[in-house]
């Protein structure tokens, strides 16, 4: 019966279970139990998608500005220590200003930095999004496209501007 394929129901709850679906279940379990599993297959088989792969799948723009937004929350999160380790080394003294002055004017260190500023740019932009959205406004689907393709350009805007300043 089905009690016994359970170990994790104790013996008495077994002899319950048993005697209630001799009595009172007995043709509807039967046939339930017998043939769920492979009627359930078939049918899950049927209604399952064939294709997980997320890089073939073709996200709508609000989904990806979303997905963005966590990214590039991760960045700016992950980067915060360097940021405080270059502003209390900027701190520390004149000479240890200096030294900071002369790594930031490295190019590699400043496409980091760059690349830094530009996703907080975009968490920030995103964010404010987000909180639109929140509020109730641009919910529909033509607004929200419209407000994702509007955080993309003014991140583009602004993160060219950022690397003008930088270099």
């Amino acid at each position: 019966m089905l009690a016994l394929k359970f170990p994790f129901i104790n013996k008495q709850c077994k002899i319950a279970i048993i005697s209630l679906m001799n009595r009172v279940y007995s043709p509807l379990i039967e046939f339930e139990f017998k043939y769920w599993f492979k009627i359930k297959d078939i049918i899950v088989k049927d209604q399952r998608p064939v294709n997980l792969n997320l890089f073939t799948i073709r996200f709508p723009i609000p989904a990806i500005v979303s997905i963005l937004h966590r990214i590039s929350g991760i960045i700016v999160f992950l980067a915060l220590p360097l940021l405080l380790w270059l502003f209390d080394r900027s701190l520390a003294s004149e000479e240890s200003f200096q030294d900071t002055l002369a790594l930031l004017s490295n190019p590699a260190v400043k496409v980091v930095l760059w690349l830094i500023i530009s996703s907080l740019i975009f968490h920030f932009v995103a964010g404010i999004r987000h909180l639109i959205m929140d509020l109730g406004w641009g919910e529909d689907l033509c607004a929200a496209r419209a407000s994702s393709y509007l955080v993309f350009i003014s991140f583009i805007v602004l993160s060219v501007l950022v690397g003008i300043w930088l270099w």
